[in-house]
């Protein structure tokens, strides 16, 4: 499954004020992580991995890192190579990265935007081209420390941090990448498309049909978005900022379908009309504006958050429930939560306390005391047989902790499931 939720422009600070992309990076990273909860094994391209702030927002978190290269190495995401890029001898995401720093180092040359690094653009030209050289030249001879006179020392740590990144994800894939198929929607096409859609309307903004007819007319685009992006800023500026937002608007509404057209198995099933009209809602003044989406999201330091490390565990026996009893995703859930009662570790508890732990050393609240005590009357025929040691309150603590926190975690999955996009 592809998602454009990760398009990397959604969170670049160039194209968006920052509270938009902040907006769309907790809309991304809940759309990734319902998409895994459902079953779908959602497919990201090297771009996305590489550079969208989604995914780097993640890996911030050393843990966090740790628990999503995790679903990466157990194919749960998936990630997607462009066909081309073996014949260039590009190996992994880092040997990709170095292969678009590349652009921009002469004159003439337009340098790769990244939505990553949006400082770049500030920098002057030759101190730029040096700290891309420079960056080369490190990965080439196998380090990672890099000095660029005029660019500041926090962002050549960004970006120290940002190799060490797309290392460990290439050590995780170790070249199993899904090969991404000639394209089956162009991108011009879907443009042309779109704007003929939005021509017809009844209700089209002339303003917006003028602009797209003068881009169509003095341009060829080569299906490359950035090309759109830099005739879109060369256009006239008679034209408003609002309907110049609507035309990227479609025009990465069309790189997206066209990228997604060259995934295997693809379910990306966008209809373009329907995308085209959705632009329309948005001149008549009649769509709301974007808010996020209202999740259980992410803090990994609030516990009574649903987390990538709660889904990294959760995942496997969700799955085998599932699989094996023939039964939906939501029902699996439901089953992890019922098999993950406290009743569970609290019978297993009373033999404990049958061996020498008073009650009243058990934590979490007097109901558990009662279940242990009750229990008691039931398990002296099975103490014989079985080698039990005398536990420490410490292990019984962590006995309960860890079937309550599995329970707390499927009821959030449960409640995460059923938040539409």
């Amino acid at each position: 499954m592809y998602l454009d939720a990760l398009d990397p422009v959604r969170t670049s600070p160039t194209q968006l004020d920052e509270a938009t992309c902040q907006s769309f990076r907790v809309q991304g990273e809940s759309i990734l992580l319902k998409t895994l909860l459902e079953g779908a094994r959602p497919i990201l391209t090297q771009t996305q991995i590489m550079d969208s702030l989604v995914v780097h927002t993640i890996l911030e978190d050393d843990e966090m890192k740790n628990h999503f290269l995790q679903l990466i190495d157990h194919g749960h995401i998936q990630i997607a190579r462009y066909p081309n890029l073996k014949e260039k001898n590009v190996q992994g995401l880092q040997t990709y990265f170095l292969s678009t720093l590349q652009k921009g180092l002469k004159d003439g040359e337009s340098f790769h935007n990244y939505s990553a690094f949006p400082f770049l653009e500030e920098l002057r030209v030759d101190v730029r081209r040096k700290f891309q050289q420079d960056i080369i030249d490190a990965v080439s001879n196998h380090h990672f420390s890099i000095k660029t006179d005029g660019v500041e020392v926090e962002h050549i740590e960004q970006m120290e941090a940002h190799l060490r990144n797309l290392q460990q994800f290439d050590w995780t894939l170790r070249g199993r990448f899904t090969e991404m198929g000639p394209f089956t929607k162009g991108f011009d096409d879907l443009f042309l498309r779109g704007y003929q859609i939005l021509k017809s309307n009844e209700h089209a903004n002339e303003e917006v049909v003028a602009l797209c007819n003068e881009m169509l007319a003095h341009r060829t685009f080569h299906n490359t978005r950035s090309i759109y992006y830099h005739a879109l800023e060369a256009i006239s500026p008679h034209y408003s900022v609002a309907s110049k937002k609507l035309v990227k608007g479609l025009i990465d509404m069309c790189y997206n379908e066209s990228i997604a057209s060259t995934l295997p198995d693809n379910k990306y099933n966008m209809s373009f009309e329907t995308g085209a009209e959705e632009l329309i809602l948005c001149l008549e003044g009649k769509q709301e504006p974007l808010h996020k989406e209202e999740v259980l999201l992410i803090p990994s330091s609030d516990k009574d958050y649903f987390t990538w490390e709660s889904l990294t565990d959760l995942l496997v026996e969700v799955e085998h429930l599932q699989h094996a009893k023939k039964i939906t995703r939501l029902e699996a859930l439901e089953q992890y939560k019922r098999q993950n009662s406290i009743r569970k570790p609290a019978m297993k508890l009373a033999k404990y306390a049958a061996l020498g732990l008073a009650p009243s050393l058990i934590p979490l609240g007097t109901g558990i005391v009662e279940i242990v005590t009750t229990g008691l009357n039931f398990i002296a025929g099975d103490m014989i047989s079985e080698k039990l040691k005398k536990p420490s309150q410490k292990e019984v603590i962590q006995e309960i902790q860890k079937y309550r926190e599995k329970q707390k975690v499927a009821n959030q999955a449960i409640t995460f499931t059923s938040v539409s996009n």
